[in-house]
């Protein structure tokens, strides 16, 4: 007996980020960050390092939903951001992976 096991991978998202920010109201502070993001289609999880000018390099966890962001970078005390973008939601992939897979019955021996 064959059957074949459907699966919908178009709710997984995953992959690197990239991003350049100029904090204005701080001071004028140029910082880049780069990080690998895994998620569904409506929110993702983030973790990576970027680099400030005035605070060299700190580690990042973010959540990011579509439109905006919150996280925590880390140095030498947490700092709570939060943020808005111009990315929405991930459109979903249309492609489905099919498993076939086949079941053989043996008999017990006595």
């Amino acid at each position: 007996m064959n059957s074949s096991i459907q699966r919908n991978a178009g709710d997984q998202v995953y992959g690197i980020e990239g991003n350049l920010f100029i904090e204005t109201l701080n001071g004028f502070n140029g910082s880049a960050e780069l990080l690998g993001f895994y998620g569904n289609t409506d929110i993702q999880g983030g973790a990576g390092a970027d680099y400030s000018l005035s605070n060299s390099f700190f580690l990042d966890v973010k959540a990011m939903f579509s439109y905006s962001e919150i996280g925590i970078r880390i140095k030498n005390r947490p700092e709570i951001y939060g943020g808005v973008k111009t990315l929405e939601n991930f459109d979903p992939a249309q492609n489905k992976r099919t498993v076939d897979s086949a079941c053989i019955l043996v008999p017990a021996s006595y």
